[in-house]
């Protein structure tokens, strides 16, 4: 009799959970411990509910399903008996990860076999992850403490009252930073080349801003040579600022390949995308915009307050957020941007990170591009960045030579319609997981990418080293005109 059975587990499960939270309060930990035992059972008993593989498959699957096919009930006692996990006892598949880590840690992360081993035990790590915070009792959990810490509360409450899912998420955590990539060592003439490049760099932004500044005027032509045909892509700034940026890699030794561009990217980049790309370096704006594929993009308020730099970006048509006001972040992110996509049909470039990544790896995504992404019902393409970390990670002064890979994935595609307001935390949930799974495939491919140390071909050191020469000849051509002149 399976409704019968399914009530019963429902009954058990509840009284079983109140036990627990009891037991919690009183720190009994010997009674915790039975009580596991008690959690054992009710999964034992729940296994042989009528679509109880298929509910967990939802909670264990990074792609997920809707409820609405399961049984209502059974999707209930799945949420009970999972409680009743996640309170009491780290998941088994978390001890499997720190059995394998320590294997995996040991090869040599410089060799194709040690990093694949690395990239694929972090895939499988982020992936549960992901599945494990969809639980709706760990959600509310997560949601509750980030409350709290925000309202910079204590969250010793909440903690004590839940167990065993602070110490799953701290574990994961603890897995996850001992996955990190370390940026590379270089050597006192690197680090010498590198300073050239960055004089040869600075000099060429600094003579160059007259030029900026006369071609951001010809922003004003680009209504009229739309109305005459021509795309986005095509226009007078957008070919300067693709050239511009370009020129620049070029002074910083790197090299880039572009994937994944094809006749597809090409047609929904004229009536816009949102370019959703993995940020981990500073080269990631140079990147974004050498691309064939012109974006605007979206970057934090203070950038754009850095004096030449911030005002040309300004010019260009890029857009500031402000991070640390989230009304005034949204506002930029509905109106300014909604604007230049409604109007123009522009594409958009922003970091579903927020900002740069300190490991090397994909960092938490947050809801902001999201909710812009359901607001303006345009696909979403996913755009890896893979080899930028390695050339000018976070806390390098200036970048290093290298090569860098920009893949553009398949175009994630919504409906037209815009979604009902009850399911429009939902429908975030899954674009979330779709642009992660997404990047984080092409992430954990072992590519050779990243600082190479190879410098025949270094034009920001020829400049350097070609800058005294030109100098002197300037100052030997005003002393002949001051003689002259007497």
């Amino acid at each position: 009799n399976l409704p019968t059975m399914a009530d019963a587990v429902l009954d058990e499960a509840q009284g079983v959970l109140e036990a627990i939270r009891k037991a919690i309060s009183t720190g009994n930990a010997d009674e915790i411990k039975a009580l596991s035992i008690e959690g054992e059972k009710l999964r034992k008993m729940a296994g042989g509910l009528p679509g109880w593989s298929g509910v967990l498959a939802y909670y264990s699957s990074a792609e997920g399903v809707e409820l609405e096919c399961f049984d209502s009930k059974t999707v209930e006692v799945a949420r009970r008996v999972l409680e009743v996990e996640d309170l009491v006892c780290v998941p088994d598949e978390v001890k499997e990860f720190e059995k394998l880590i320590g294997e995996v840690l040991e090869q040599d992360p410089s060799t194709p076999g040690g990093k694949a081993a690395r990239n694929q035990i972090y895939y499988d790590l982020e992936l549960f992850r992901m599945c494990y915070s969809r639980r709706p009792h760990v959600s509310a959990y997560s949601t509750q403490v980030r409350r709290l810490v925000r309202e910079k509360k204590s969250t010793e409450i909440i903690d004590k009252k839940n167990p065993g899912m602070k110490e799953t998420i701290s574990r994961l955590n603890d897995i996850r930073h001992r996955l990190r990539i370390k940026p590379p060592s270089h050597t006192p003439l690197e680090m010498v080349y590198a300073f050239c490049r960055m004089v040869s760099s600075f000099l060429w932004v600094m003579l160059s801003v007259p030029l900026n500044f006369a071609v951001a005027s010809l922003r004003l032509t680009h209504p009229l040579l739309r109305r005459m045909g021509v795309n986005n892509g095509s226009l007078p700034l957008d070919m300067y600022q693709m050239y511009y940026a370009r020129t620049l890699l070029a002074i910083m030794n790197v090299k880039i390949e572009y994937k994944g561009i094809g006749d597809d990217l090409s047609s929904l980049s004229k009536k816009g995308t949102i370019g959703m790309f993995s940020h981990g370096s500073n080269l990631d704006p140079f990147v974004i915009q050498a691309c064939p594929v012109t974006f605007k993009w979206v970057g934090k308020k203070s950038l754009f307050m850095i004096p030449i730099l911030g005002w040309i970006m300004t010019v260009w048509g890029h857009i500031p957020i402000d991070r640390k006001n989230l009304k005034k972040a949204k506002a930029a992110l509905n109106e300014t941007i909604v604007g230049k996509i409604h109007k123009w049909g522009r594409s958009i470039a922003i970091s579903p990170e927020g900002t740069r990544t300190h490991s090397g790896r994909l960092g938490d995504f947050k809801k902001g591009p999201f909710h812009l992404a359901t607001t303006v019902r345009l696909p979403v393409t996913p755009v890896s960045v893979k080899g930028a970390w390695a050339c000018w990670p976070p806390g390098s002064p200036f970048a290093h030579p290298g090569n860098v890979v920009v893949e553009f994935l398949s175009p994630i595609h919504q409906n037209e319609d815009e979604s009902q307001p009850d399911d429009k935390e939902a429908e975030i949930e899954r674009l979330i997981t779709k642009v992660r799974v997404a990047l984080l495939k092409c992430e954990t491919k072992v590519v050779k990418v990243g600082a190479v140390r190879d410098f025949r071909d270094d034009l920001g050191v020829r400049i350097m080293f070609c800058l005294p020469f030109v100098f002197s000849f300037f100052l030997w051509m005003l002393f002949r005109s001051l003689l002259s002149a007497r």
